[in-house]
C-alpha cells in the first residue's frame, strides 16, 4: 500500500496527464513462507505474470523471499474487480445514460462504468461511490463514469470519471490499508487526489475548467508559456483555500485565494413568504453568489439552487419546512470559494390575503373604514389585527371569525396599521402579511342651509387648513341636471340664487393639503320658494326688478 501512496503523494491538475517518475505500484511486504507463485495466486489478475515480478524485482529464488523484502509489483497487474456508484438522492430531473439508453435517475439506482448522469437546470445529484467518496452532481451538468476498481488483497481503489460539463463537489474518501487512487478530467484538465475536499467545473461557453481546494493540498502540473513562446512544464503547489483557472489552451493558472465566505449571521431564522429573500452581505470582490437549499445538513438532498451577479438571491418554489442554507462568493475568473452555512424555516402557508381597500397609506373619510382583501384559496377564515401604535401583542381589534372578504369597522378618527392572515379549514394558522396603513378622518361636514337674499344663495361649512374645496348644487339628488360647479380655497362660496326656485341639492368635498381627494358630502336639500309666472311661464317682477314669488 505505501508504494501506491508514494505514487500518489500529491494531487495533480494539468492539462494534460504527467508522465509520472515513479510508475503506479504497489509495494507489497513479504512474510514468512511467501512465494512469487503463491503472491501471482493471490495478488495478480493472471497468476501466470510472476516471472514479471521476479524480474523487476531482481528477486533469484522464486520460492524464498526472505521476509520483510519490499516486492514492487505494478498495479496494471493486481486483481480488481469493478464496483458501481450508489446514487443516494436526486433532486429535480435527471437523466441516466447507459448503452445510448436514456432513462430518468432515481435515488438507490447503480451507477455504473460507462454510463452518464446528466441534471437539468433544477437537478442535483448526490452519489456514494464504491470507495466512500461523496460526489455531488449540481444543475446543468453532464458527468461520465469511466472505472471503479477495487483491489482486493491490497484494500484500496481507483476511480476515474469525466465532468463533461457543469460543476461537481467530491470529498474524496482517505481510505486506511491503501491509497484511493480517484481521477476527474475535464475538457482542459485531469485532476487527480487523495482524501481531498475539491470542486471541480467544466465551462463550455468559456472552454475552461476551474479547481478548487477545500481540504487538503495539491500539486498543479501542466504547460505556461516562457519567454519567447517556448512552454516549459512547471509544478504549482496548491493549496486549501486556493483555487486555479486551466484555459482552453491547457495552460494552468497561478492560484489564487478563494473568495471569503458571506456573513450569514444575520440571516433570519423564520422566512413567512413563499419567495425566499436572501438579502446576503456582499463578499469584496466578489462578481456572483450561489446559494442552495437542502433538507439535510451533509447536502445529499438540495432541494433548491440559485446564482446571481448580485448578493440578494431570490428562492421559489419550496414547501413550508425546515432547511439547511450555504452561501457562496464567485470572483470575476469565476471561482466560487469558502461557504458559510445557516439553518431556517419557512412557514409560508395558508397564504395571507391581498389588501384591497384601503390602499397603503389612504385616507378615508367617515365614521367606519370598508376593508376588503382578496380571498387566498385555501383560507377557509381570515385573521384580522388593526393596531394604533404597531403592538400587535394587544391590538385594538383582534378577530378570527371573519368568513367573508369584506367588513365595515367602527373606529375613532386616527392613524391605524392593519394586517391578515388566512386559517385553513383544519385550524391551520399561517403568517401574517404585510402591514399597510391607513388614516381614518371625520367625514365631510354636512352643509348647512344658506343665507338667501333676493339675488344670492351664501354658504359656510367647516374645513381645514390647507384644504381646497368643490361645491356642487343640482336640481336633481343625482346632480345631473342643472349642474353647478364651484371651487373654492375657502369653506365658503355664494352662488346667484335661482330665479325659478324650487327643490335644489346641496354637497361639498374637500380635497386635502396632500391632493387626497375626499368623498362628498352628504346631499342637503334646500327649499326655494317658486316666482309667479307670466302667460309666456316666465317670472314675474316688480318695478324694483325683483321678483315676485309665491308664498
Amino acid at each position: 500500500a505505501r508504494g501506491l501512496a508514494a505514487m500518489l503523494a500529491c494531487a495533480i491538475l494539468c492539462g494534460a496527464t504527467p508522465a509520472l517518475a515513479d510508475p503506479a505500484t504497489y509495494r507489497y511486504q513479504a512474510t514468512a513462507g511467501d512465494t512469487l507463485i503463491a503472491l501471482g495466486q493471490t495478488l495478480l489478475a493472471n497468476p501466470a505474470d510472476w516471472p514479471k515480478l521476479q524480474k523487476l524485482n531482481r528477486i533469484n529464488d522464486p520460492r524464498h523471499i526472505p521476509v520483510g523484502q519490499t516486492i514492487a509489483i505494478p498495479v496494471e497487474l493486481l486483481r480488481w474487480q469493478s464496483l458501481p456508484g450508489q446514487v443516494v438522492a436526486v433532486s429535480g430531473a435527471a437523466q441516466l445514460v447507459q448503452a445510448g439508453r436514456e432513462a430518468p435517475l432515481v435515488a438507490n439506482t447503480a451507477w455504473t462504468p460507462g454510463s452518464e448522469i446528466r441534471t437539468a437546470a433544477d437537478g442535483y445529484v448526490t452519489v456514494k461511490l464504491a470507495d466512500g467518496s461523496m460526489l455531488k452532481i449540481n444543475s446543468a451538468s453532464v458527468v461520465r463514469l469511466d472505472r471503479t476498481q477495487h483491489y482486493e488483497r491490497p484494500g484500496f481503489f481507483a476511480t476515474a470519471l469525466q465532468v463533461i460539463q457543469g460543476r461537481v463537489e467530491a470529498a474524496v474518501a482517505h481510505l486506511t490499508g491503501g491509497e484511493p487512487r480517484f481521477q476527474v478530467k475535464t475538457p482542459q484538465a485531469t485532476l487527480g487526489v487523495r482524501g481531498t475536499d475539491f470542486r471541480v467545473a467544466a465551462l463550455p461557453e468559456s472552454q475552461v475548467s476551474l479547481g478548487e481546494v477545500l481540504t487538503g493540498k495539491v500539486a498543479v502540473t501542466g504547460s505556461t508559456k516562457a519567454p519567447k513562446d517556448r512552454k516549459a512544464a512547471q509544478e504549482i503547489a496548491l493549496v486549501a483555500g486556493q483555487g486555479l483557472v486551466v484555459d482552453a489552451q491547457q495552460r494552468v493558472g497561478a492560484p489564487m485565494a478563494l473568495p471569503a465566505a458571506p456573513d450569514l449571521s444575520r440571516m433570519p431564522a423564520l422566512h413567512e413568504r413563499p419567495l425566499v429573500r436572501l438579502n446576503v452581505p456582499a463578499v469584496p470582490g466578489a462578481q456572483s453568489y450561489r446559494a442552495q437549499i437542502a433538507a439535510d445538513a451533509d447536502f445529499n438532498q438540495v432541494v433548491a439552487e440559485v446564482s446571481s451577479p448580485t448578493p440578494d438571491l431570490r428562492i421559489a418554489g419550496l414547501a413550508d419546512g425546515s432547511y439547511h442554507l450555504r452561501v457562496r462568493a464567485g470572483n470575476a475568473q469565476g471561482l466560487e470559494g469558502l461557504e458559510s452555512r445557516a439553518v431556517f424555516t419557512l412557514k409560508a402557508r395558508p397564504e395571507p390575503p391581498n389588501m384591497l381597500a384601503p390602499a397603503a397609506k389612504a385616507k378615508h373619510r367617515g365614521l367606519d373604514v370598508p376593508l376588503q382583501w382578496t380571498e387566498p384559496e385555501q383560507a377557509q377564515r381570515y385573521h384580522l389585527q388593526i393596531s394604533t401604535d404597531g403592538n400587535w401583542a394587544a391590538p385594538l381589534v383582534d378577530r378570527q371569525d371573519l368568513t367573508q372578504s369584506n367588513l365595515k369597522q367602527s373606529l375613532p378618527n386616527g392613524a391605524y396599521q392593519w394586517r391578515l392572515a388566512s386559517i385553513q379549514a383544519d385550524g391551520k394558522h399561517g403568517p401574517f402579511g404585510d402591514v399597510q396603513s391607513f388614516t381614518l378622518l371625520p367625514p365631510p361636514a354636512t352643509v348647512p342651509p344658506p343665507k338667501v337674499d333676493d339675488k344670492t344663495l351664501s354658504f359656510t361649512w367647516s374645513g381645514e387648513p390647507g384644504q381646497t374645496f368643490l361645491l356642487q348644487m343640482a336640481s336633481n339628488a343625482q346632480f345631473t341636471e342643472g349642474l353647478i360647479n364651484l371651487n373654492t380655497t375657502e369653506p365658503q362660496a355664494t352662488l346667484p340664487r335661482p330665479e325659478q326656485g324650487g327643490r335644489l341639492w346641496v354637497r361639498t368635498r374637500a380635497t386635502d393639503a396632500d391632493g387626497y381627494v375626499g368623498p362628498f358630502s352628504a346631499p342637503q336639500t334646500l327649499y326655494l320658494p317658486t316666482c309667479m309666472l307670466d302667460g309666456s311661464g316666465q317670472c314675474l317682477h316688480a318695478g324694483d326688478g325683483s321678483t315676485i314669488r309665491s308664498h
